[in-house]
């Protein structure tokens, strides 16, 4: 049975396969070879039966049916209602969000339908109209296929996908970073004989990443990846389109837009004029009969330059960049080590962009002879070809070797997050540590699974949680947990909790779970923190802290006596003055609750130096008292 490759996009949706060695995109029944990602809801008047359509037919349906016709549903897979990313994205649409019924999830309430979807649910029927263009372009039923995501997508949006491809009917072989798949796509068609090290700076409608990687005889090894799962030509869109807001506003006095269609007709204008300024220097934007004021129809004109666009979008190139920059230092590399960079999303056909990068890389070559729409569905198709088990690998020989975009770990004493997956680690991987409880007689140990950058875990994204009960009552410390972290190829990961003394385990795959805000995660870790573990190699910490708080004492309770004897003394004054910056420095640093493993070295030199300053001081004190000293 054949594997096809999808790449189900922001904006517009693509399928490809592999046949006889070669690549072919597969064209809807247009003979277009995208489809975009629209789903649209319309009521049969003659029969009153509800009727959905996706892809050219859903998009006619936008500028008359606004309320019914739903895009951009990439930008929700995965979030919950309160998420941060989704408030902002609300006041864009035309179609309305709601809560979900089932926990923190989201919605798109339909009001012909006189019910709602979930994100999932709208993701499956663009997923399920793609299989159909398939199964009809090839001639037989096709069930098994690789789905591209953003490389950054986190773990719930990445479940998110391979829920919406269940709900359609379709077997995920393989859940595929889009970098990557543009990358395999690029050595299928050039060879990968020599090796090069290549990046992959794909922006698209609704996300960005940038990708290193190695390219060397059919193996594709991923050294790093960063993006923003929340940055991409949609951004751009929506600004010019709040340009056209305010300029009817300033020169129409046009300022009560609440009309659902007049909204999405500048929207589509926006989005319309931004790719003409793509091939052209300046475009006039026409759109008559906008709006009824006072009995008047407003017939809306305006004169758009590339200049003023690329002023808009500046800001979100200057973040994109600055990525691209930030991913080359983590792993030590400089621009100019790069042999090309590929160009995949649509909004890498902005002038600007193009542009920006070479201004950045001036001596590395922007490689354009792929086609930024339909590579990545090729390169889906290419580990589809791979993963398939009938045909043996005959036609596809290559090896790929992806990472992992996040820190992954759990929450450990009062707020701290330990990272057990290091960003960057090679997929599949598998980690284990050891914790122990954190109070006396602990009867359960909640794991808090969390993701991100920040040593402070309420800072960081929650991905699930579960429990290990009855645990055996002993003092704090005594009681040992082993944590094992595991991620698969797709990103999907899975976590055991162990208890060293019983063997009981409890294990938990994360899902897709609600988000929580920084406010409510920090309340939730000082709430439950009684109940979290710490690592069991931090009574080492724990030693070498009380020492130099024993140390502390000892000096504060010399202080009055030093200073009686050293205060005739130029030089004893500066010795006390020292060691008064060194004592509430040394307080301000125990004050730190994210004290760690990783600056185990770093407290000991401290602890040294409050040796050598209480030592010398002693030392000088006794000879100034004679016999006895302070003592």
């Amino acid at each position: 049975m054949t594997v096809i490759g999808i790449d189900l996009g922001t904006t517009n949706s693509c399928v490809a396969v592999i046949r006889n060695n070669q690549s072919e995109v597969i064209k809807d029944a247009g003979g277009r070879n995208t489809i975009p990602s629209i789903v649209s809801f319309i009521k049969n008047e003659s029969t009153g039966d509800i009727e959905k359509s996706c892809g050219h037919a859903a998009y006619q349906q936008m500028l008359i049916n606004t309320e019914n016709t739903v895009y951009c549903i990439k930008r929700l897979m995965g979030h919950s209602f309160k998420s941060p990313v989704v408030n902002q994205l609300i006041p864009t649409l035309s179609y309305k969000i709601i809560p979900s019924e089932k926990g923190d999830g989201l919605a798109i309430n339909i009001p012909v339908c006189n019910r709602s979807f979930s994100a999932e649910e709208i993701s499956s029927f663009i997923l399920t109209e793609l299989r159909s263009t398939a199964e009809k372009y090839l001639g037989e039923t096709v069930s098994k296929a690789v789905i591209t995501v953003p490389a950054y997508f986190n773990n719930k949006q990445r479940q998110a996908t391979k829920d919406a491809a269940l709900i359609a009917g379709i077997e995920v072989l393989r859940i595929i970073n889009e970098p990557t798949s543009a990358a395999l796509a690029y050595g299928f068609s050039q060879g990968t004989e020599e090796e090069k090290l290549l990046a992959v700076f794909d922006f698209g409608g609704g996300t960005f990443d940038i990708t290193i990687m190695e390219v060397s005889k059919g193996t594709f090894n991923v050294v790093a990846t960063a993006g923003n799962t929340f940055l991409g030509g949609e951004d751009i869109t929506n600004t010019l389109f709040e340009y056209f807001l305010e300029d009817l506003a300033s020169n129409y006095g046009v300022t009560d837009l609440d009309d659902p269609l007049v909204l999405q007709r500048l929207r589509d204008y926006a989005e319309t004029t931004k790719k003409n300024l793509t091939i052209q220097t300046r475009a006039t934007v026409e759109i008559p009969y906008l709006k009824e004021v006072e009995g008047t129809f407003i017939h809306y004109k305006v004169e758009v330059t590339r200049e003023k666009i690329e002023e808009l979008a500046m800001p979100f190139v200057r973040k994109v960049i600055k990525t691209f920059e930030k991913t080359l230092k983590e792993v030590r590399l400089e621009a100019k080590a790069l042999a090309g960079i590929i160009l995949i999303g649509g909004q890498t056909r902005m002038p600007l962009i193009q542009n920006a990068l070479l201004e950045f890389t001036p001596d590395v070559p922007i490689l354009k002879n792929i086609n930024p729409d339909e590579t990545v569905a090729i390169g889906a198709a290419i580990q589809g070809k791979m993963l398939d088990d009938e045909s043996k690998n005959e036609d596809v020989d290559m090896l790929l070797l992806d990472v992992t975009p996040h820190n992954l770990g759990i929450a450990v004493g009062k707020d701290m997050f330990y990272t057990l997956i290091q960003k960057n680690s090679t997929v599949p991987t598998s980690v284990d540590d050891i914790f122990v409880t954190s109070r006396d007689n602990q009867d359960k140990a909640r794991i808090l699974l969390l993701q991100g950058n920040s040593l402070v875990a309420s800072e960081n994204e929650v991905l699930g949680e579960f429990e290990l009960d009855n645990l055996r009552p002993a003092k704090r410390g005594e009681v040992k947990i082993k944590i094992t972290y595991e991620i698969d190829m797709n990103g999907i990961v899975t976590v055991q909790a162990t208890d060293m003394d019983t063997g009981t385990s409890q294990k938990i795959t994360v899902a897709s779970t609600g988000n929580l805000t920084k406010e409510e995660l920090s309340k939730k870790i000082e709430e439950n923190s009684d109940y979290y573990l710490e690592l069991a190699e931090k009574t080492m910490i724990e030693e070498i802290v009380q020492s130099i708080e024993n140390y502390l004492y000892d000096l504060e309770k010399m202080k009055p006596k030093l200073y009686q004897i050293f205060s005739s003394s130029k030089v004893g004054v500066e010795k006390m003055d020292k060691m008064e910056i060194l004592i509430s420095g040394t307080k301000a640093y125990l004050k730190n609750d994210s004290l760690k493993l990783e600056k185990l070295q770093d407290i000991e030199t401290k602890l040294d130096t409050l040796k050598n300053t209480y030592k010398s001081l002693i030392e000088q004190s006794d000879e100034s008292m004679g016999p006895g000293g302070l003592f």
